[in-house]
């Protein structure tokens, strides 16, 4: 989208897409839109980090209840789902992805659509 008043090949600087000198465009991705696509590849990442899985549920209204020890439930539109944060480090294991994307699913968000709040 051009702003008023913009000439052709230029960009308003919130339209989210960046313009090079060959007139190519990229559309920036966020940060939550890169972890869902990670977590969508086969086999299921194991180097993604918890807080990145966590955060993209957040900003769609998942509330996080904290347990004992490292357990969580995490519920979105009226599904929970469990987990155990990892511990020692910060890594997810395979079937926390697996598990957050069984979530998204059940709570009837397409984790491979496009990502919208």
């Amino acid at each position: 989208m051009l702003a008023a008043g913009a000439a052709p090949g230029s960009q308003h600087p919130s339209d989210g897409v960046e313009h090079d000198s060959k007139k190519s465009y990229h559309i920036k991705l966020s940060s939550h839109e890169r972890t869902l696509n990670a977590m969508r590849r086969r086999p299921r990442p194991s180097n993604l980090r918890w807080v990145d899985i966590e955060n993209p549920l957040v900003h769609l209204g998942a509330v996080v209840r904290e347990g004992k020890g490292s357990a969580i439930s995490v519920t979105l539109n009226g599904i929970t789902a469990y987990f155990h944060r990892p511990h020692p480090g910060d890594k997810a294991k395979r079937w926390h992805v697996a598990t957050a994307l069984r979530l998204l699913e059940e709570a009837g968000i397409d984790p491979d659509g496009p990502f919208r709040h």
